[in-house]
C-alpha cells in the first residue's frame, strides 16, 4: 500500500509494508514524476490544507446527506473548488451532528498527474484510539490538538508557535459530555515540552522520519474512505487500449475498401493537411514580444501579501480572551477565519480596532454550540 502525505504545496510519498515504512518520493505537486503502483494508494490531507465544521442536520439517510452538503458546502467554507469527506459524529431520532472536512478540490486533481490516489482520508481521521485520548502533533509553528474515544473522532483544534495550558482546558471543556473522560494526552516529539496538565496523563513519543499517523491507518476502515474503484495496473490498461484500436483500425480498413479506399484516402489526406496548417498558424508566436510588464506585475502581487505565520500571529494576539481560531484561509490580502467565541461582538470590535486590520465582516450565521454555548462563525478581514 501507499500513502501521499498533502502538506502546504508539498507531497511525500511513503511505501507501507511490513518492514516499515519507506519514503519513495517527496517535492512540490507538478514537478513529480509519476508513481506507478498496484493496489490501494491512500492522500492523507495534512490539517494545515483542509478546513472543518462540524454541524446538525435532520435525521436523512447517508445519501441524502452527501447531497445536502454538496449543496451547501461553498457557503460552509472559505473554499473556491471544495471536495469533502463527512463522517456522522452524533445521530439522534429527530436530528445528526456531522463532522465535515473540505479541501481544494482543483489541486487535488493535480496530485493525480503524479499520485493517482483511490482513496481520500483527512488526517484528523488518519489516527483512532479505542480509549479517550487527547493528541498534539504538528511542527513548532503550527500544533493541533485532537480528541478521541471509543474508535470516533470527537474535535480538534491548532494553536499558533505553543499550546497553552488553558487552551487545553478550554478545549476538553467544549466536548461537553466527553470532557470527563479523557484523562491522557499523548504528544509526539518534542512539542509541549513544559506542558504538564494537572488532570491528564502525559505519554510522549518520539517523533519518526515520517508523519505519526501512518502507524496507524491499519486501525481505520479504508472502505469509507474510497473515491473510487481501483483502475486496472497500468500495462493491462495499455494493452487493452491497444487491442481496442487496431480492431478499430482493421474496421475501417474493410469499410474504405469496399468503398472505394482510394477515393477515401485522398479525401482523408486532404483533411489531415488542413487540420496541421490550422494547428501551425494557431501555435504561432509572434517574435519580439515584450512580457518585462507583465512579470513585474506578478512580483509585486506576490511579494505584496501576507504570510500565513504573519497572519496567524496577528489574529492570535488581538483575540479577545476566551475566543479561538479554530481555521484560517489566506487570499492575497484577504483573510477568512472560523472563530469560536462567547462574544462575537466582542471580536469583531477588538479586530477592527487593530493597526493593519482594514475591515471586518461577518459572512454567514452564527453556529451555537448548545453544550458550552460558544457561537462558531466566519468572518472576513481586509488587510
Amino acid at each position: 500500500m501507499y500513502a501521499a502525505y498533502w502538506q502546504k504545496d508539498e507531497l511525500e510519498v511513503y511505501r507501507l509494508s511490513a518492514p516499515g515504512v519507506e519514503k519513495i518520493a517527496a517535492g512540490a505537486i507538478g514537478e513529480l514524476q509519476p508513481i506507478r503502483s498496484f493496489g490501494k494508494k491512500l492522500l492523507i490531507v495534512g490539517s494545515e490544507k483542509s478546513l472543518h465544521v462540524r454541524k446538525r442536520y435532520p435525521a436523512i439517510s447517508e445519501k441524502d446527506l452527501a447531497k445536502a452538503i454538496g449543496h451547501e458546502i461553498g457557503e460552509l467554507l472559505p473554499i473556491a473548488n471544495p471536495a469533502f469527506h463527512f463522517q456522522i459524529q452524533e445521530r439522534e431520532k429527530l436530528f445528526m451532528l456531522v463532522d465535515i472536512w473540505a479541501w481544494d478540490g482543483a489541486e487535488a486533481d493535480r496530485i493525480k498527474g503524479a499520485f493517482e490516489f483511490t482513496h481520500v482520508v483527512p488526517e484528523d481521521l488518519a489516527y483512532r484510539s479505542d480509549r479517550p485520548e487527547l493528541v498534539l502533533y504538528g511542527t513548532d509553528e503550527l500544533q493541533h490538538l485532537a480528541a478521541y474515544a471509543a474508535g470516533k473522532f470527537l474535535g480538534s483544534t491548532s494553536f499558533v508557535n505553543s499550546v497553552p495550558l488553558a487552551g487545553v482546558a478550554l478545549f476538553i471543556k467544549s466536548l461537553g459530555r466527553h470532557s470527563t473522560d479523557l484523562k491522557t494526552l499523548r504528544v509526539v516529539g518534542s512539542l509541549g515540552s513544559e506542558l504538564n496538565p494537572p488532570d491528564l496523563e502525559v505519554i510522549r513519543e518520539p517523533s519518526k522520519s515520517y508523519p505519526f499517523c501512518l502507524d496507524h491507518l491499519s486501525k481505520i476502515k479504508l472502505r469509507d474512505f474510497r473515491v473510487e474503484q481501483e483502475r486496472l495496473p497500468t500495462l493491462i490498461d495499455i494493452s487493452l487500449k491497444s487491442a481496442a484500436a487496431l480492431s478499430l483500425a482493421y474496421a475501417l480498413s474493410l469499410f474504405l475498401s469496399i468503398r472505394n479506399y482510394d477515393a477515401a484516402l485522398t479525401q482523408l489526406d486532404q483533411k489531415l493537411n488542413a487540420v496541421a496548417t490550422q494547428s501551425a498558424a494557431a501555435v504561432k508566436v509572434k517574435p519580439g514580444e515584450d512580457y518585462s510588464a507583465t512579470l513585474l506585475e506578478l512580483e509585486r502581487k506576490l511579494n505584496g501579501g501576507i504570510r500565513p505565520l504573519e497572519a496567524m500571529e496577528l489574529l492570535a494576539e488581538n483575540l479577545p480572551a476566551n475566543s479561538f481560531l479554530l481555521r484560517l484561509t489566506l487570499n492575497d490580502k484577504n483573510l477568512a477565519a472560523y472563530v469560536s467565541s462567547k462574544d462575537p461582538l466582542d471580536v469583531i470590535k477588538a479586530l477592527s480596532s487593530v493597526k493593519g486590520i482594514n475591515s471586518v465582516k461577518l459572512k454567514g450565521a452564527l453556529n451555537k454550540d448548545g453544550r458550552t454555548g460558544a457561537y462558531n462563525f466566519l468572518i472576513e478581514i481586509g488587510l
